[in-house]
């Protein structure tokens, strides 16, 4: 929809015809934040985001609209933000049905044609422009196609990865497609006794002895593994098969001999407690079970006096380090975005049109580029939207 608005913006007297596989436009996007669409971060940077290809594309692309850009736009639609927690920004309503509509109703306020249930199954040049052909075999005309499918995350609400066809029939390079921002799985059954708790930690993404990345903020413990921010961070290191196991530091803000020493005068101050207590008022009851059975005190009726040296180091070093190994992840349903994509060498940084399919603009999950958690994917949306809508205008003024 960006694209198209963008477009129509830049040239009114065009024809912008937006084509929808579903019913309905921007189910995706009701989705995102929870149900409350994260829809920019003000701490944007080309730094936020991750791919191959050219280095140079994510900051020509931001630094024509970013975060500030994005909060005027939606702004003047009727769109208030409220800033959160880490730059977070969401529309004042909490809804993200605010962002849907206000980009619903600015596409027919500019007169934007829009064909849903039109899924493009296939895009020939002819005859100075294009020819697209849907699933049921009906066909449309264009002079330029901006290519804005989505990646292959999420595929219930839209993007089934078919763009990434289309574009390699039109000559472009696809590189591995990986889920990223996803839950991870773990190996065995631990995670599912701690099924829905959550933790502030430092998470860490292990290659063997070496911390290849890591990330704080809220962890939840699921069924098969776990989740929350700092493992969607962290995700895709695993999908590459780049680190193979997370570290979880529980206490990130006490030192490990500082830690011993906590522990060590709890054990002298609670000795007449069971042991199934001693992390009570500290740690979750439940993962301090955890720690003792990995710390091998398989009794927890155990008395906290019989601790010895020995074991509370060992707590220590486990709260420090509690390692899960990583055998997959959430898959592409529970995925939000997609890693990997069209290699963004192939594109002029500027229009984001295709060098190898003149009149040929792609954006979005499409591209091998994809952000952080926090709202960095949308902005990606909006300012490739944008800049490939305006080079797409640009083009067919001549």
């Amino acid at each position: 929809m960006m694209a198209a608005i963008t477009a129509l913006i830049a040239a009114p007297a065009l024809r912008v015809v937006l084509l929808e596989r579903l019913p309905r436009t921007g189910k995706k996007l009701l989705a995102t934040g929870n149900g409350r669409c994260n829809y920019t971060n003000e701490a944007v940077t080309p730094g936020n985001y991750h791919g191959a290809g050219d280095p140079e594309l994510a900051a020509s692309v931001l630094g024509r609209f970013g975060a500030e850009d994005t909060k005027r736009f939606f702004g003047a639609l009727g769109v208030v933000p409220r800033t959160e927690e880490r730059g977070r920004v969401f529309p004042y309503s909490g809804a993200a049905s605010s962002v849907a509509d206000a980009l619903r109703f600015e596409c027919t306020r500019l007169a934007v044609e829009l064909e849903c249930g039109f899924d493009v199954r296939e895009i020939k040049p002819a005859k100075g422009g294009f020819l697209l052909r849907d699933a049921g075999g009906k066909t449309l005309r264009a002079d330029a196609v901006v290519l804005a499918a989505g990646g292959r995350a999420s595929p219930s609400l839209g993007s089934d990865g078919s763009g990434f066809e289309l574009a390699k029939m039109l000559g472009h390079t696809v590189g591995t497609l990986t889920p990223a921002l996803v839950q991870l799985k773990t190996e065995g059954t631990e995670c599912r006794a701690l099924a829905g708790i959550k933790v502030r930690a430092l998470v860490r993404a292990m290659n063997g002895a070496n911390c290849v990345a890591e990330d704080f903020g809220e962890l939840l413990f699921v069924d098969y593994g776990l989740s929350g921010p700092p493992i969607f961070q962290l995700s895709t290191r695993f999908a590459s098969g780049e680190c193979g196991a997370v570290e979880i530091d529980l206490c990130p803000d006490i030192g490990a001999s500082e830690l011993e020493r906590m522990l060590t005068e709890r054990r002298d101050a609670l000795s007449h407690l069971e042991c199934g207590e001693f992390f009570g008022g500290f740690l979750n009851k439940r993962v301090g079970n955890l720690i003792m059975r990995r710390c091998g005190v398989e009794k927890l009726s155990l008395a906290v006096g019989k601790l010895t040296g020995a074991q509370i180091a060992k707590f220590a070093r486990t709260i420090k380090a509690l390692t899960f190994n990583i055998t997959g992840n959430g898959g592409w349903q529970n995925a939000q975005v997609t890693a990997g994509g069209v290699d963004t060498r192939e594109l002029f940084p500027d229009t984001l049109m295709s060098r190898v399919c003149p009149g040929l603009f792609l954006c979005g999950e499409l591209l091998d580029l994809y952000g952080d958690c926090g709202g960095y994917n949308l902005q990606w949306a909006w300012a490739s939207g944008r800049a490939a809508g305006a080079g797409a205008a640009e083009w067919l003024a001549g």
